[in-house]
């Protein structure tokens, strides 16, 4: 591997912290200089929602992870959390596609929680979405 391809970010889990923001802005940095004809491949791995955040511009760092605390204190169902994370996002529900160019992107998904957690596909709920974004955002 080439060094100066391969980066390294560290995140927090499952509240999000500057260290998730300053990280994933980097990301979108190297995603900004990314060419319509070069390959993007993505791997999201549990843990990617919180790990892997660019906030919406309205909503602050205290008032995302203030939300969160709230929602994982009351054991809110994961559909509700990833929605929370959604509307507090700049870069979920599709949104990333925005600051992509590159016609050509491979997403794998890799989660345990339908196997450890019980938590009815919330790893599929959210490959759908993605799913349902690259095709409203590409065709």
């Amino acid at each position: 591997l080439n060094k100066g391809k391969v980066m390294r970010i560290n995140s927090t889990h499952p509240l999000i912290s500057q260290k998730n923001i300053y990280g994933s802005k980097r990301i979108l940095d190297f995603l900004k200089k990314v060419e319509e004809e070069d390959n993007v491949l993505i791997l999201s791995t549990g843990g990617g929602s919180s790990m892997f955040e660019v906030l919406n511009p309205n909503i602050s760092l205290y008032q995302a992870k203030k939300a969160m605390s709230i929602l994982l204190k009351n054991n809110a169902d994961c559909r509700v959390i990833n929605y929370t994370r959604r509307c507090c996002s700049d870069i979920k529900g599709g949104k990333l596609l925005k600051y992509i160019k590159s016609k050509k992107i491979i997403t794998f998904i890799v989660s345990d929680d339908v196997l450890t957690r019980g938590n009815k596909g919330c790893a599929m709920h959210v490959a759908s979405e993605i799913g349902r974004a690259s095709c409203r955002e590409r065709v």
